[in-house]
This record gives C-alpha cells, structure tokens and sequence, in this order.
C-alpha cells in the first residue's frame, strides 16, 4: 500500500474541488522499480506526477483580465525573467510578480517534491519491498515458482532457446587472472568454443569447431581422459580399444622414453615389459608388475652396435641356442674308409655346434679297428649338413702305439664327409688299434 498523500501540500491553491479531480494516487505500485538501477519512476507514478504539475501549472498562470477599468485588472511588474510563468502577489488578486521559474522548472520542482514527500529520502522503505518484491522470491511467502533469478543457481526443467542472429553463450570467470575471465560459445554454420580477452572483442584462439557433418577441428593438442569413440574409417584418430595402422613415424620423446607392453594374462613378474632409450642404450626390460621396479636388461643394444643378452641366443629358427653343443647318436654306418675297413665300436665325444653358418664337430673315439691300410678315414656329418668349402685342420692320433698328429679336411662341394688322413701326405693308416681326438671347423649349406 502507497503512503496516502495529502495533495493540497503540493500548492495553497488546490482546492477541494481540486482535489476531487486529481488523479488518485497510485495503489500497490512502487515510486521506484527496485530492479532498476536508473532510479527513473514506475509508469503509474508518472503519470500521476505529469497530471498533478499540469494542474498545479494550470492554477498559477492566472485568470483572464481586461482593460485598465476593469475592476479585474491585474497589475504586473515592469520587467519579467522570459518564459517564467507569473504568479500572483499578496491576496488581492490585482498584482502579479514573476516566479523567476519556467514551466519545465515548476514541473521538476513538483516531481522532487512528490517524491521526497511520499519517500523519505528518495528511497523506497525496505518494508515496501518485502511487501511487493522479496515475498516472490526464493523463500518468500508468495515465491514465484518457476522464476529463473540472475543472482542465484537455477534449474531449467525445460529446454532453453537463443534466438537471434549469432547467438552467443558467455562464461565470466572473475577470480580468473587478466586475459583468461572469458571464454564464449556460440552457434553458426559451425560451433565455437573461444575464449576472448576480457574487452570481449579479441578472439585469442579458436581451440574446437563443429561441423555439420559430424567433424571437428582441434587447433591445438587434444587430450582424452577416457574412452573416445570415432565413427566412419576415413578419419586419422587412433583409438586404444581398436587396432590402428600409422602411416607415418611415430616419435616418443622425452628423458628415458620408453613404450611400454603390458598382457595381463601371464604370470606375475612377466606381465610388464618395456622398451627404453637412455644413456646412449636401447634395452628391452623386464619390470614387475607395477612397472616401477627393474628386474632384468633381457636384451641391450649400445650407440657403437655392441648386444648385449642376457639369456641364451636362438637364430635363424634353431632349437638350440648359439654356442649349445648338440650330441649326434652313434651309429656305425657314421664312420666309414675309402678302401679296407674302420670300425668305430663307441665313441668318448661325437658332437657338434652351430653359428651362423659354421659348424664346430668335435670327435674322440679310442680303440678303432683299421684293416686294409686305407689312405682316408671318413667320418659322416650330422643329417641334412654338407660342407661348402675345403677347410683343413689338424688332429691328434695314436696308432701302432705311436701319437702322431693328423690331418683333416671337410670335402667341400656339397659331400657329407669329413675325411681324416694319417698326415699332411697322405701316408696309408697302419691296420691295426688307432685312437683319434679332434674338433673340426665346417662351412656347410
């Protein structure tokens, strides 16, 4: 309810007629709007205040007057302030005086003074406030239900809409340092996430854009925190659950870079491996299962080419690793002669190893039989091996209770034999027991 108003304050010469005609004062309607910071009057107030100044106006600018004998004549100073509206002087009525005020001024005069006499201090009373204003808040005894209010959160249960030409969706981040309090969203052929400088008229990068047709344009690094799904196979997005193939060098930089291989399914202890660079090295490492902690160098490769392994070596598809010697079966058919007879009833060492493209054999067998005083001994290579080249070495021998040292030779040209002479030339082997111990070094096919 409005403070009643007594109007005849407002000019000794309302009367109560008068004041049968004036506009009544405005019931349930604040001076000034509370939400508005111009301080400017409510509509119905204003009205009110034009319609009480045109009629204060209306009662000082006098009646009409007539000739010098009139007995209504009026009488007036001999100078007046222009434009300023005359008033009367004492209560005679003959006199006017000038009010030194234009109409514009009387009607400003009139507004501050309705004003200042139905507001104290020109300032709506708080009890008007929570009469009219605050009851419809969050709270109030008449809250608006579904009101959103700018000074507090609001939960929209319905979709919201900007409609308008380059609709935009601002975030002010005050507690954020100069330059870094704005960024923007807003809807065109494309979508923008764009953060601005605090004028708000400097895009400072354009970090995600939308298409239409279901694409986006990362300006930037993209970082993904979890799973991200990319639809269609034309796109250059590697995905963690999915199989990827790169077309280009991929690079892992950084103090120790390594890419680690994890399987889950092997036992503890063997599920973590890595892949390392560091101190000039490229080792392949075992790590528990946390990956923190080092538990073997499986294998090193140096910046000047030397490996390094630390379990055996297996190459070219073998069973057996480099260096591993491999026993080779006796049988009898293995030790032969070119005339005559050798017979070889048992062996002490018949057996061989491979590098590459090498083969070490070493044989020791005491207590042969030779007959038939032959030139060559030949002692068979293990299955599927035959010699490339003829390599010749020598062997240690004892025959006819004499040691001697004798000479060997790999046949060379595909020929699965390695031959065994009593010396470098040729001499016949003398019958009888002979016992013959050697390792012998074979190219082979």
């Amino acid at each position: 309810m409005a403070p009643v108003v007594d109007q005849r304050r407002l000019h000794p010469r309302l009367t109560e007629t008068d004041l049968d005609t004036t506009p009544f004062v405005p019931e349930l309607s604040p001076v000034i709007d509370p939400q508005d910071r111009s301080r400017l009057m409510t509509r119905p107030w204003l009205d009110w205040a034009r319609r009480l100044t045109l009629l204060v106006a209306s009662k000082t600018s006098g009646g009409s007057g007539g000739g010098e004998s009139d007995p209504t004549h009026v009488v007036g100073p001999v100078t007046a302030t222009p434009d300023a509206v005359a008033v009367y002087d004492g209560g005679t009525g003959k006199l006017i005086k000038d009010s030194l005020k234009t109409i514009a001024q009387i009607i400003s005069d009139a507004v501050s003074q309705a004003i200042a006499t139905i507001l104290p201090g020109g300032k709506l009373p708080v009890s008007n406030l929570s009469a009219h204003h605050t009851t419809h808040e969050v709270g109030g005894s008449d809250a608006l239900v579904n009101a959103a209010w700018t000074d507090r959160p609001n939960t929209f249960t319905e979709n919201q809409t900007l409609a308008r030409l380059g609709p935009v969706l601002m975030f002010n981040d005050t507690g954020q340092a100069a330059g870094n309090q704005i960024w923007k969203m807003w809807g065109s052929n494309y979508f923008y996430f764009v953060p601005f400088d605090d004028d708000q008229t400097t895009a400072q990068s354009y970090p995600l854009r939308l298409f239409r047709d279901g694409s986006a344009a990362v300006d930037n690094k993209l970082t993904v925190n979890q799973n991200l799904t990319v639809n269609g196979n034309s796109g250059n997005v590697a995905c963690k659950d999915q199989a990827n193939v790169f077309t280009y060098d991929q690079t892992i930089s950084g103090n120790l870079a390594a890419l680690q291989l994890i399987d889950s399914t092997q036992p503890t202890g063997y599920r973590y491996m890595r892949l390392v660079y560091a101190g000039q090295n490229v080792a392949v490492q075992r790590r528990d299962d946390a990956g923190t902690t080092l538990l073997q160098n499986l294998l090193t490769v140096t910046a000047l080419g030397d490996v390094f392994v630390s379990g055996v070596l297996y190459e070219q598809g073998r069973a057996v690793p480099v260096g591993h010697w491999i026993d080779i079966p006796y049988n009898a058919g293995d030790f032969t002669s070119n005339t005559g007879s050798w017979t070889v009833p048992g062996f002490q060492t018949f057996a061989y190893m491979l590098c590459g493209k090498t083969m070490f054999l070493s044989f020791y067998a005491a207590n042969t039989s030779i007959s038939g005083t032959p030139s060559q001994l030949l002692v068979a290579l293990p299955v599927g091996f035959t010699s490339v080249h003829n390599i010749a070495q020598s062997f240690g021998l004892m025959t006819g209770g004499v040691p001697g040292t004798g000479w060997g030779v790999a046949m060379g040209g595909g020929i699965p034999q390695l031959a065994l002479y009593r010396d470098i030339l040729g001499t016949p082997w003398t019958d009888g027991p002979a016992h013959i111990a050697g390792t012998f070094i074979i190219d082979f096919n």
